[in-house]
């Protein structure tokens, strides 16, 4: 979802689309791309030792790579936490009815 069009996610997200509008906002406030802002985002948190990326096709797989590597400015987690969410309608995408 964090990397998907918000305009073309399904109806099933409505309740949470200005959310996700606010969030895409954030990252150009940043200067980051949805992929930047979350694997800055992953980056920030000493826990996490890898990530793990899926990819649909090479040119994505190409994408996450170029970001991993691009030098940019890192937000903090703080500046993330306002975005977190907690229904597990949205986090769950076994629960998604789409």
């Amino acid at each position: 979802l964090l990397l998907m069009d918000v305009e073309s996610i399904h109806e099933f997200f409505n309740p949470i689309k200005s959310h996700l509008c606010k969030y895409k906002q954030y990252l150009d406030s940043c200067g980051l791309t949805p992929v930047e802002g979350a694997l800055s985002f992953v980056q920030n948190i000493d826990e996490i030792d890898y990530v793990v990326i899926g990819t649909n096709d090479l040119q994505q797989l190409r994408t996450n790579l170029e970001s991993l590597n691009k030098p940019y400015h890192s937000p903090s987690l703080e500046g993330f936490k306002k975005f977190a969410l907690d229904d597990h309608r949205y986090l769950n995408p076994g629960l998604w009815k789409i």
